[in-house]
């Protein structure tokens, strides 16, 4: 197996040059890898993976966080802070087995301990939606073990549930609700829609910000 690594001070080389590259490799069977984008100003970093690193690249110097393939944190601070600010390093291999690049990942954020990362574990569901065959596994799960509504292990035992803002420099906890009745109620939305929301981390709008609902908090929050 062929590894690359490549680095770019995004302050002197331009999206062209940067893409140039990629294109490059990507001709020459490096085409899958782990990235890291470093920001300059405050030192934070995001690790994330793809068998198609050119396209994820491209991504973020488009901002097309509406298919929900990129961080939308990492995209929002790029957006803040301006490419300039941020380096770019990407381990690049020949091979494109997606749980060989997710082991890469996971490698990384174990070492690295990114603060931009939501979640430890590399792959996590941030932005994804399950095809119509997982959810159907995930019913009938649920369904074998008795898990429906109310009946579900998590549904409302006084486990705690944290709103998080969503911010470019990072994430703020806004509220903490002692489970999850409380929060719908406090929200007023759906309990349903909270357990999907929790399970999901899909980014929602909450007076006007950006926010996620989690059982844990994520370890880049301010104490």
């Amino acid at each position: 197996m062929i590894m690359l690594i490549k680095t770019w001070d995004l302050s002197t080389c331009c999206k062209e040059q940067v893409m140039g590259d990629l294109r490059v490799l990507k001709h020459q069977g490096l085409q899958a890898g782990v990235y890291i984008f470093r920001n300059k100003v405050n030192l934070k970093s995001y690790v994330g993976s793809s068998v198609h690193l050119y396209n994820r690249i491209a991504d973020y110097y488009y901002n097309n966080e509406s298919h929900g393939k990129i961080s939308i944190i990492i995209s929002r601070a790029l957006a803040k802070y301006t490419h300039s600010n941020f380096k770019l390093l990407v381990f690049l291999v020949s091979s494109t087995d997606s749980k060989y690049i997710l082991f890469m990942e996971q490698l990384v954020i174990d070492i690295l301990q990114p603060e931009y990362n939501i979640l430890s574990v590399a792959g996590s569901p941030i932005g994804f939606k399950h095809s119509l065959e997982s959810k159907e596994k995930i019913r009938q799960i649920a369904f074998k073990r008795g898990w429906k509504g109310e009946t579900h292990p998590s549904f409302n035992t006084g486990k705690p549930v944290y709103l998080i803002e969503v911010l470019p420099e990072g994430l703020n906890l806004t509220a903490t609700f002692s489970n999850i009745r409380c929060c719908s109620t406090t929200l007023a939305i759906n309990r349903n829609t909270v357990s999907r929301r929790i399970a999901s981390k899909k980014v929602f709008k909450y007076n006007g910000s950006s926010h996620i609902l989690s059982f844990d908090l994520p370890h880049l929050l301010d104490p």
